[in-house]
């Protein structure tokens, strides 16, 4: 079990952790509209779909729902750390995260997809102006060097080489690679778990404004993928 945020989320991590003591629920503290002070402290249920079959909590979402308080009192997470308010909204929600390598063999290359070395996962295309070509994207310290060779799923199916290179540990935090590759090769959609594709297509990069725009919506859904944490869909909750 996580805990995230200040002590009023502990609080409520301390009393799932004494009844339950089980893994797979996750306690922050996220904006909310509800309570004066913009917080709430937010309990996520996640249930993991893997290949060798579903993993959940040992505890029921029902009853774990009925052993949380409805509010805590505590600091809300705000620039005063002396700060205390009362009656804080506890809310729970439940959360599909769908857990798979993606090591199938893709032609072109996807999002989301394992990649060598590492392994690592694929990041989104993006278009180099200087060079006319479209590359794909991945972390640096996957790749470490300008010109290494990159197979997917594996090294032994060479796709392309590692262009431009940014390690976190030199350039203030960037941690983020390019891989040139022939233009044919890469894919604006993102890799599926039976190795076909999702059909969902990048459009380009969404703004700040956008997203704010859509705080509290729950039509609008920000989902992520990667080899390890397999996929994971959710809401806007804070800018």
């Amino acid at each position: 079990m996580d805990v995230e945020g200040t002590t009023n989320a502990e609080k409520v991590y301390d009393i799932i952790d004494r009844k339950f003591n089980t893994n797979g629920i996750r306690v922050g503290v996220s904006a909310s509209s509800e309570h004066p002070s913009g917080r709430e402290i937010s309990v996520c249920y996640t249930v993991r779909d893997k290949e060798d079959g579903v993993t959940i909590p040992s505890v029921p979402f029902d009853t774990l729902a009925e052993n949380l308080p409805d509010t805590v009192d505590g600091d809300p997470g705000s620039e005063n750390p002396n700060e205390i308010v009362e009656n804080i909204p506890v809310n729970i929600s439940r959360r599909h995260i769908e857990i798979d390598l993606y090591d199938s063999e893709y032609r072109p290359i996807p999002s989301g997809c394992q990649m060598s070395p590492g392994p690592c996962t694929i990041g989104y295309r993006a278009y180099h102006s200087g060079l006319g070509e479209w590359m794909q994207t991945t972390a640096g310290h996957c790749v470490e060097t300008e010109g290494r060779n990159v197979g997917q799923p594996t090294s032994s199916e060479y796709i392309g080489s590692a262009y431009e290179v940014y390690n976190s540990g030199v350039n203030n935090g960037l941690d983020a690679a390019t891989i040139r590759m022939p233009n044919e090769r890469v894919s604006s959609d993102f890799a599926a778990n039976d190795g076909s594709y999702r059909g969902w297509s990048i459009r380009g990069i969404i703004t700040e404004e956008e997203l704010r725009d859509h705080i509290g919506d729950s039509s609008y859904t920000i989902s992520k993928q990667g080899i390890a944490t397999g996929l994971s869909s959710g809401t806007v909750e804070t800018v």
